[in-house]
């Protein structure tokens, strides 16, 4: 299994891929034309061809044997070519001194507090690839991305999850708080905010804060609650470091959580390395190489010491590398 950034040729099988998410996934609309525009914003970002990085994502794809296995995503900026919004989450305390009596309210603000903050999301896995150590593969690989590519992220990095759903697949959130605002389908507004320029949102959304206890028992449970088939994203990004902040997302209530680069632990923890031709034996890592369209990152045992990893030669030649490459190399725990 090899992780490379998507190309023209992935579009029909993204498609594939897009068409088995669910409701909810914004960056994965399941729209041929829709993905063929981020594969070609992604391929002129790793040209250097689009100098704002507000305007720049990267798209990464999971491949075996020449099917794709998964999807995953970087945005070096979010909120600066188009905004950002989030319902950040806050307390008020209210005091009586007639009556003695103390109130504390929870509200919820809509913001673009997050513009400037780098993301990483878009994670999708194909279900008979689940099991086999893909997901993990496939979301690390993101972060030795963003360790190969300081330069092109920022000081913070936060994922959105999807909102949790009941069982007949409906956002207890968007039932009880979003289709007042927007009127329109789940479905409908999901698209839209995949493609537009979410103008839509503070025109049609409140201008004053929610008061959450007057909220629909049911919206309120559904807040910073992460769909069923997120968990393991959940605690994969936990195991990095990231946390759940004051923030979630307008439409579903997913969580978004928070971690600096430097301390998302498999930034931290990987190692500069050269390349060596080994036996195929050590402990298992996960080895990235390349720069921009020639990144590469695969799952493989390696003797590392020395600052060298020793690797099987069909190891090497999976990543395009020769006996003496750099690489980056990650315990796969």
């Amino acid at each position: 299994m090899i992780v490379r950034p998507a190309s023209a040729r992935d579009v029909d099988e993204m498609y594939r891929l897009a068409a088995t998410g669910g409701k909810g996934l914004t960056n994965l609309p399941p729209d041929r034309d829709a993905l063929a525009r981020r594969i070609d914003i992604s391929e002129r970002t790793l040209a250097g061809e689009i100098a704002d990085m507000g305007e720049q994502q990267v798209r990464l794809v999971l491949e075996s044997e020449g099917r794709l296995l998964g999807l995953a995503a970087l945005w070096p900026r979010v909120g600066m070519a188009r905004p950002f919004y989030s319902y950040r989450l806050s307390e008020m305390t209210c005091e009586s001194r007639s009556t003695g009596q103390c109130v504390t309210h929870r509200l919820l603000t809509l913001v673009n507090a997050l513009a400037g903050t780098s993301e990483v999301g878009g994670l999708l896995l194909d279900p008979a690839a689940r099991g086999r150590g893909a997901g993990k593969l496939l979301a690390r690989s993101r972060y030795l991305f963003i360790a190969r590519h300081r330069g092109l992220f920022a000081a913070r990095v936060l994922a959105e999850l999807r909102g949790y759903q009941d069982e007949a697949g409906n956002s207890p959130f968007w039932e009880g708080v979003g289709r007042h605002f927007f009127p329109m389908e789940f479905d409908e507004v999901v698209r839209l905010a995949g493609v537009s320029d979410l103008a839509f949102v503070e025109e049609l959304a409140g201008r004053h804060p929610l008061y959450v206890e007057t909220l629909p028992p049911a919206a309120q449970m559904a807040i910073s609650r992460p769909h069923e088939d997120g968990r393991a994203a959940f605690v994969m990004l936990e195991e990095e470091g990231f946390a759940c902040g004051d923030y979630i997302d307008v439409f579903d209530a997913g969580p978004t959580m928070l971690c600096e680069t430097a301390r998302i632990r498999s930034v931290a923890n990987a190692l500069n390395v050269a390349l060596g031709a080994g036996d195929g034996e050590g402990e298992r890592h996960l080895i990235a190489t390349g720069e921009r369209a020639d990144f590469r990152c695969t799952r493989s045992d390696a003797r590392v010491r020395d600052g060298w990893a020793m690797v099987a030669n069909d190891v090497r030649d999976a990543l395009g590398c020769t006996v003496g490459q750099d690489a980056l190399v990650l315990a796969a725990a």
